[in-house]
């Protein structure tokens, strides 16, 4: 593989790297799972919570970027709710 194979790759990867638009109307879905029923309960107080079952929480999103900024503030949420001396 010579240099200018290798630029050349280079060159036409690069112009594959451009930033598109959302397909509009998508949207993204997550569920949550928990190991106990007041982790799900604590993490269903953000506000774009769907409710779920007693130890799941489902969230929504028109984002792939949202969504994922969503399950990080549950998963803290949840994550302040543990108790410290479990059992």
């Amino acid at each position: 593989m010579t240099a200018a194979a290798i630029r050349s790759a280079a060159e036409a990867g690069a112009a594959l790297a451009v930033r598109a638009e959302p397909a509009p109307g998508r949207e993204f879905r997550i569920e949550v799972e928990f190991d106990a029923a007041h982790l799900a309960a604590a993490s269903r107080l953000y506000r774009l919570s769907n409710g779920s079952e007693c130890l799941r929480a489902a969230y929504t999103a028109d984002s792939a970027y949202r969504l994922i900024r969503t399950f990080k503030t549950v998963t803290t949420m949840a994550a302040a709710a543990v108790e410290a001396n479990y059992g």
